[in-house]
């Protein structure tokens, strides 16, 4: 029996999707219209755009060195240019009052980028954006860029935290706790008590404790 051979295609790497992947049923829906055709393109590109922005953004943190507006929307067209996004995406100024500042704050506090705090790998733990604990102050400090439009809340920041305080084994009620989210050229703040940071806590190690005993066995780590 002779075997129809199907290409290869090579140039698809795993984890990459079409924008008009079948399993969204665009070509089979009535017809788009400009607009919507507009926004299905944009929000196929906007993970990969937020994606190479944070990257530039720790890159720029890392070099600790005085950034500018003009500093900040060249490297991220620059970046963007090299990951092929289309010319029409790539409009660094739409982000520059969301990453000036905060690249500016993350150098000022003296912050690490893309910083992992894990409770316990591979079940409980997560990447923050921009992170610094000062043993001296008792401070922890964690910013996040975010270049989506939908307005974020502080929840994801107070994750972060309690893993960070379940991997160091540090005590939120001895800690002044400060979370920053830079979104849409704003930035929302918020110092969250020791009882916001406790039950997020108690609620990681009850929910690795389920996954470890049902699904990967061993005993959960006591903190």
């Amino acid at each position: 029996m002779t075997r129809f051979k199907l290409n290869a295609h090579p140039e698809i790497k795993e984890g990459q999707h079409a924008i008009f992947a079948p399993s969204q049923k665009f070509l089979t829906r009535d017809q788009l219209t400009t607009e919507q055709l507009d926004n299905i393109i944009r929000a196929k590109y906007a993970a990969q755009i937020g994606t190479i922005i944070h990257a530039e953004a720790a890159r720029m943190i890392l070099q600790k060195k005085s950034v500018t507006k003009a500093k900040v929307i060249d490297r991220i067209y620059n970046a963007l240019w090299e990951a092929h996004i289309p010319d029409r995406l790539n409009t660094p100024e739409l982000y520059l009052d969301t990453v000036l500042p905060y690249v500016k704050d993350a150098i000022g506090f003296d912050l690490i980028p893309e910083q992992p705090v894990v409770y316990q790998y591979p079940i409980a733990y997560g990447t923050v954006d921009a992170i610094r604990y000062n043993p001296v102050k008792h401070e922890l400090r964690i910013h996040d860029l975010k270049t989506g439009k939908i307005a974020a809340s502080l929840d994801q920041l107070i994750e972060y935290a309690a893993y960070f305080f379940l991997e160091y084994h540090l005590k939120p009620a001895d800690t002044s706790i400060i979370l920053c989210i830079y979104q849409n050229g704003e930035i929302l703040t918020g110092i969250p008590k020791a009882s916001d940071i406790l039950p997020v806590m108690s609620r990681a190690i009850e929910l690795t404790k389920y996954v470890k005993n049902n699904y990967i066995g061993g005993d959960n780590d006591a903190v």
